[in-house]
């Protein structure tokens, strides 16, 4: 587990549909193993702060997440990512309203997910 992330408060899934198709939430790994090998990690950075109106871009990455169940691996440039590995790493730790301190936590994370990498 990686310090500077929390994780998703909930997973969405799906019932498999069809058995030639593969959803992003199939794909993408939920557990983090060190010294694995993987192509991809998502992470998520609930940060609108730094908007002068409301964005609402802070439930971006739990919007995303839910959107994993309507999205395959293959798009129309045929490609298929399926055969890659790609992990969920959470999303960094935001202060309500200090908007350094969250650009600090982001580059902490960042660190920290490189050098575990």
């Amino acid at each position: 587990m990686l310090s500077k992330l929390t994780q998703p408060p909930f997973r969405f899934t799906q019932r498999k549909g069809d058995p030639y198709v593969t959803r992003l939430f199939e794909w993408v790994e939920q557990t983090f193993q060190p010294g694995e090998a993987y192509d991809f990690a998502v992470i998520g950075v609930p940060l609108s702060k730094s908007s002068i109106s409301f964005s609402g871009a802070h439930t971006h990455p739990l919007q995303f997440r839910q959107l994993h169940s309507s999205f395959t691996t293959y798009n129309d440039e045929d490609i298929d990512l399926s055969s890659t590995r790609a992990v969920a790493l959470g999303d960094v730790a935001m202060h309500v309203t200090h908007i350094a301190c969250c650009q600090k936590n982001i580059e902490s994370a960042l660190e920290e997910i490189t050098n575990a990498w």
